[in-house]
């Protein structure tokens, strides 16, 4: 009866001879082992660094920043402006007026619109733009980007 330890003497000299018999086989494996795990510590290290970038972005708020969208209603986590804003600039006025531990007020309109060109539309991509009243009396605007997809679809929709 043999020992165990010449058990698994025998046990790696076959799987030895087996890794020298296939040689491109046992290469391929090797490659594959080590390519999944850099892909593992790859995309570790980008959610590691997205969830610090997210984090940075929102301590960069502060902790006492609040903002209120009117028209807003949330369905399963997710915020969806409705379209309608119910609140008004003298609502602003009437916030930063009755509230003393309000310092700033910001009125900020915003509309959100489907982009269609011909018998074509972007659905259901769409693109947002917003007005911010600042205290000179100017207003700066500023329109989201729509994606590639949206892009192509005017692109192809044009033509």
């Amino acid at each position: 009866m043999k020992t165990s330890a010449q058990r698994l003497w025998n046990i790696t000299i076959v799987g030895l001879k087996a890794i020298a018999r296939n040689k491109l086989r046992s290469f391929l494996t090797m490659l594959g082992i080590v390519i999944g795990v850099g892909c593992v510590i790859a995309v570790v290290a980008i959610g590691n660094g997205a969830a610090k970038s997210v984090e940075n972005t929102i301590n960069a708020l502060g902790t006492n920043y609040v903002m209120v969208f009117p028209g807003a209603t949330t369905s399963g986590g997710a915020r969806m402006f409705t379209g309608s804003s119910t609140l008004t600039p003298e609502d602003a006025e009437a916030i930063k007026a009755e509230c003393p531990a309000v310092a700033y007020v910001t009125p900020f309109v915003r509309t959100a619109a489907q982009v269609v060109a011909g018998r074509c539309s972007a659905a259901p991509w769409s693109t947002t733009s917003s007005r911010t009243a600042t205290r000179s009396g100017r207003s700066s605007a500023s329109r989201t980007s729509p994606s590639k997809s949206s892009a192509s679809s005017r692109r192809r929709a044009a033509t």
